[in-house]
């Protein structure tokens, strides 16, 4: 017998090739070799008198047959599910797409008809696994249209690689027409902003009268009856009558358990529920591969895999075999685990990837009750389980993973963004009611919560582009610093006013974001996202101020806090070039010099000689600047500043008539406008203001 793999040498008496190394059953070969030579004698069936109909029937028949024999053997791969089918459509279509390109470009003389093996093979690969599922339609949206063309752009390479390009101009067209197709879907995606053009106004045109097509014809609608039988027999209504079985068996199942379960054996109890649940696996395989009705199958296996705790613990409660209720949980949190991993991977639903989940957060809370970690961090466990599931998720994306695992894609990362959405409420609505904001493990529980959930939401912000999420991130870090800090200053004794310290000190944080993120400006994400930082940057700014107020026992928070917002201020007005907000920073280090005098107990008449101090700092920054370009947009405001301080400065004494300290102010003003007017008659940027030029050869009216 020759070789099926190779065609070209006899096997051996052991079914082995001795040029490519095929290996293959006797029987198996056998089998292949006569459906063979059926399918190649079905052409002469209607000799037979066999009908047409029936002809196709065989055919298929032992086509199905043959394939299979072939998948056996190794001689193709082995054909997709239905969920895996859904999946791997797009890609070979997008492998057609690239193949008609070519075709196309060699026609026009920009391409050779060079044969990529890669692509060839990946696309036969693929047609061969799908082979008897029905095509969709693909692309049907602007978004499956962008994808074609980026892949597309990214066989590119392999192409250049071959010399499949006649020349270097022929790729630069085609890689040219193919970024101006590919920014067009994405302008009208709304992925980037469309380009400004100049246009000019163009003349009206003139109405051209455009004849009305004749309205379609009317369908007969069908008689009553028809309809009725097509409704009682469509999918839908046999999907909805499977559902309605389901529910009536499982509340019936569960009614048994309760109330008939007392006259029944030990051992009855187990195995009336373990076939139960066998029941649903064998129903679920046989409707979801030997019926259309797929989500109906899926329904009967997941309620099979919803029986699976429940199995275990009728064994539990029958023979409990020494084990504690906490051991028992860890034990059927690991096998639940173990069988929903199985049966995701095998029917390659997303339903079971959420099963996964689940039992995912029993194992680890089961583990926390094993440990005695009290019940109070149980929101913190499961947080760090939806940080750990996001993470697994963004894994899972990478192109080197294995298919079948990327149906835990999506059930991961919805529940990694719902798990904190709903713990964090949670955890402070219950914090406040049930404990009236008490400082106890709750507390720190829900602080971790948060912490992890701004992780979270940051995360998803980045990683899947969404300006909700980047809000919500924003919003929970000064919660969870805030809520931090209240631990830690309940058990030091620490002034709560140092809270504004800590929230300040994000503050640079947030402007430094919103300016790395503002310098693409052609992102409409990230452009949201810039407005998110700036704007909670500011508010944090404010409440931080206003916060450092509450209580002056101590000056030490208000000026360290004040400190901060300073060089905060300071940072982003330099980042943004905004010269303007160098007054606030002003203002807020006039604050800071203000309440750090008073913490160390100097008057209030005393106050003017710190405030001299500030007002030469400036006025030496204003000097420093000089010496870069970039600094001379912010000279006149460092000036107006400083000499607005050494002003300021002298009011205190003057106020409360300090005569020594009123002398030391007033001199330190005098001194500093006699600097600053020699430094005006240097002109010195900043300290001299350029008269505007006026155009000396403007013509003179007649007689002046």
């Amino acid at each position: 017998m020759r070789c099926p793999k190779c065609k070209q040498a006899e096997l051996n008496t052991d079914g082995d090739c001795p040029q490519c190394g095929f290996h293959g059953d006797g029987a198996l070969l056998n089998e292949l070799s006569h459906l063979d030579w059926l399918l190649d004698e079905s052409g002469k069936w209607d000799r037979l008198g066999i009908s047409p109909s029936v002809t196709n029937q065989l055919k298929t028949y032992y086509g199905d047959r043959r394939k299979n024999a072939q998948v056996k053997l190794g001689l193709r791969p082995p054909p997709f599910t239905l969920m895996e089918a859904r999946a791997f459509w797009p890609e070979f279509l997008q492998h057609m797409a690239l193949f008609e390109r070519i075709k196309i470009w060699v026609a026009g003389g920009q391409a050779r008809d060079i044969p990529l093996p890669a692509y060839t093979d990946r696309a036969e690969e693929l047609r061969l696994r799908l082979e008897g599922y029905q095509r969709p339609e693909y692309p049907q949206t602007r978004q499956q249209r962008l994808e074609i063309v980026n892949f597309i752009l990214n066989a590119i390479p392999s192409l250049r690689e071959a010399d499949a390009f006649t020349s270097a101009g022929a790729e630069g067209k085609i890689v040219a027409a193919l970024q101006a197709e590919k920014e067009s879907l994405e302008i009208s995606l709304g992925l980037r902003r469309a380009p400004q053009v100049e246009t000019k106004p163009a003349a009206p045109a003139k109405p051209v009268a455009r004849s009305v097509p004749p309205p379609p014809p009317l369908v007969p609608q069908q008689p009553l009856a028809e309809r009725l039988r097509r409704s009682v027999l469509s999918e839908r209504t046999l999907q909805a009558l499977i559902f309605l079985g389901i529910f009536l068996l499982f509340t019936a199942a569960i009614s048994f358990v309760i109330s008939g379960w007392e006259g029944f054996s030990k051992e009855l109890r187990v195995i009336l529920v373990t076939l139960f649940t066998a029941m649903f696996v064998l129903l679920g395989w046989l409707v979801r591969t030997k019926t259309s009705l797929y989500r109906s199958g899926i329904a009967l296996s997941a309620l099979a895999a919803l029986f699976v705790p429940i199995n275990l613990y009728t064994v539990y409660a029958n023979y409990p075999m020494g084990y504690s209720w906490a051991q028992f949980w860890v034990i059927a949190s690991i096998f639940s685990l173990m069988a929903y991993i199985f049966l995701a991977l095998q029917i390659q639903s997303r339903f079971f990837g959420y099963l996964v989940a689940v039992a995912i957060g029993s194992c680890i809370l089961s583990g926390m009750e094993i440990a005695g970690v009290p019940r109070d961090w149980y929101y913190a466990g499961i947080s760090v389980q939806a940080v750990g599931m996001l993470l697994a998720a963004s894994g899972l994306m990478r192109p080197n993973v294995a298919a079948r695992l990327r149906v835990f894609i999506e059930p991961f990362r919805y529940l990694a963004l719902w798990i904190p959405a709903i713990l964090m409420p949670l955890t402070f609505g219950v914090w406040w009611v049930m404990r009236g904001f008490a400082l106890d493990e709750l507390q720190y529980a829900m602080t971790a919560t948060w912490f992890l959930g701004g992780f979270v939401f940051g995360w998803g912000a980045i990683r899947y582009r969404s300006i909700a999420l980047g809000r919500l991130a924003a919003l929970a870090l000064p919660v969870a610093v805030f809520m931090g800090q209240a631990a830690l200053f309940d058990q030091w004794g620490i002034n709560n006013a140092w809270h504004a310290f800590g929230l300040a000190c994000l503050t640079p944080l947030y402007f430094f974001t919103a300016h790395k993120l503002s310098q693409k400006k052609d992102d409409r994400v990230l452009t949201g996202h810039t407005a998110t930082a700036n704007t909670c940057g500011w508010i944090i700014v404010v409440f931080a101020a206003i916060f450092s107020l509450f209580d002056l026992t101590s000056g030490a928070p208000a000026a360290a806090t004040y400190a901060v917002l300073t060089a905060s201020v300071a940072m982003t007005a330099a980042l943004r070039k905004r010269p303007a907000t160098l007054y606030l920073a002003s203002l807020f280090a006039t604050a800071a010099c203000a309440f750090a005098m008073t913490e160390m107990h100097f008057g209030l008449s005393q106050l003017g000689v710190g405030w001299t101090s500030l007002a030469l700092l400036h006025i030496l920054l204003a000097l420093w600047l000089l010496r870069f370009e970039r600094g001379k947009i912010f000279l006149s405001t460092l000036v107006i500043s400083g000499y607005g301080l050494a002003a300021l400065a002298v009011l205190p004494s003057l106020v409360l008539s300090d005569g020594d300290a009123l002398a030391y102010t007033l001199g330190y003003f005098i001194a500093l406008a006699l600097w600053g007017a020699s430094l005006a008659h240097q002109k010195r940027p900043g300290f001299y203001a350029a008269p505007p030029v006026q155009d000396t050869k403007a013509p003179a009216f007649y007689g002046f």
